[in-house]
């Protein structure tokens, strides 16, 4: 029997929505433990920093004298009752995610000095080579950008039910990686569609396209805003062809989405209005997207001028769609495609020598930094 630990925070809660809110929160996942009973998923309920919560479990509380104490506490509990899979309830202010330092330390290459990730909370420890062979699936479900509890509240409920996609996937390509999408898109459910921007563009001509099961994205992301754009190659400039209005459908609901798309997950606080938190409105379960910058078929040279091909992203998207089929979810299926790549992997390039003998830093750092968001299952 699959089983589920259910993280959350008391404190955080609060400070966010209101005394209130903690409990209404809580109400809405023991409803959700409820559902996925019925499936013959077992679930536990943790929140790590209340601790009348943690002594009617008979736990003692953890002190927060590091930080490292959520991991401890998220660790303990998933051993003590056996989880496969983690839960994390909330984006970082709630629950944080993991500063790591960045493996790729050419920053005339990658500007970002830290990449965040989920993955030590499935771990067995604090190296980043276990980070990537993390034990247990981990998901997280990020609070939405409006501040609203009620929306927070529904984002919830959605879990666990299933959705109404009904097409088979649709991927959304830029020009100058049509190779590589093309061999992912062979990876996607039998007729998948397959688009090529910037001809294409996802706005409401074209709604009909998120009806698909599974949705591919990979175009350009930068940190600064959150427009999905690609390059048009004639015009010599970068065109929008993914916005955030372009999952403000009713099509999206029930949809799940591999975006390999630099920066594609944003789930911290602010006022941007982002691509990921829009299509989670819009009722989508599940994505997987790279917190930072992502490498995918991209012809690199470092500081001396050596060159070499980097096609990691495209490759974890490959193997994660190969992981899919009716009775494996996404947080199974991208811990398939982790070890998938680890096992097949071939490259050139900087060795990070913390990791696997031939595991590139570009390699390592693709591991840490695509997360999954939403329903694991």
């Amino acid at each position: 029997m699959r089983t589920v630990l259910l993280v959350t925070a008391r404190r955080p809660l609060e400070t966010m929505y209101g005394s209130g809110a903690y409990m209404s929160i809580m109400k809405g996942l023991h409803d959700l433990v409820e559902r996925w009973a019925s499936r013959s998923i077992g679930a536990q309920i943790v929140a790590i920093d209340d601790s009348a919560h943690l002594a009617s479990m008979g736990l003692a509380a953890w002190g927060e004298v590091s930080a490292s104490w959520p991991i401890d506490a998220v660790r303990f509990c998933a051993s003590k009752w056996d989880c496969d899979t983690v839960f994390l309830i909330g984006d970082e202010r709630i629950v944080p995610m993991v500063s790591v330092g960045n493996p790729v330390r050419d920053r005339s290459l990658d500007g970002d000095v830290a990449v965040l990730t989920d993955l030590p909370y499935g771990a067995a420890g604090d190296s980043a080579g276990e980070y990537v062979h993390a034990v247990r699936a981990v998901s997280r479900l990020p609070a939405p950008k409006s501040g609203s509890l009620d929306d927070f509240l529904l984002r919830i409920a959605r879990v666990g039910r299933h959705g109404a996609a009904t097409a088979a996937g649709l991927a959304i390509v830029g020009e100058e990686w049509r190779s590589a999408g093309e061999r992912v898109a062979a990876e996607m459910p039998q007729g998948t569609s397959l688009r090529i921007a910037p001809d294409y563009r996802l706005d409401a001509t074209r709604q009909e396209d998120l009806s698909g099961r599974w949705l591919y994205v990979n175009l350009h992301g930068v940190r600064q805003h959150d427009r999905w754009q690609a390059y048009d190659m004639s015009r010599l400039k970068y065109v929008p062809c993914v916005t955030p209005a372009s999952f403000a459908r009713e099509e999206a609901v029930g949809s799940r989405m591999f975006c390999e798309t630099c920066y594609g997950v944003k789930t911290g606080s602010g006022d941007m209005h982002t691509c990921i938190d829009e299509g989670f409105r819009a009722g989508m379960r599940a994505v997987v997207g790279a917190t930072g910058l992502a490498y995918g078929a991209h012809l690199a040279r470092g500081k001396r001028g050596d060159a070499f091909f980097l096609e990691n992203a495209d490759g974890l998207a490959r193997a994660f769609f190969r992981s899919i089929d009716g009775s494996v979810g996404p947080a199974d299926a991208l811990r398939a495609a982790r070890q998938q790549f680890l096992l097949g992997y071939r490259g050139s390039g900087p060795t990070a020598s913390s990791v696997n003998a031939g595991l590139t830093s570009f390699a390592l750092k693709t591991l840490l930094q695509f997360q999954l968001l939403g329903d694991p299952f």
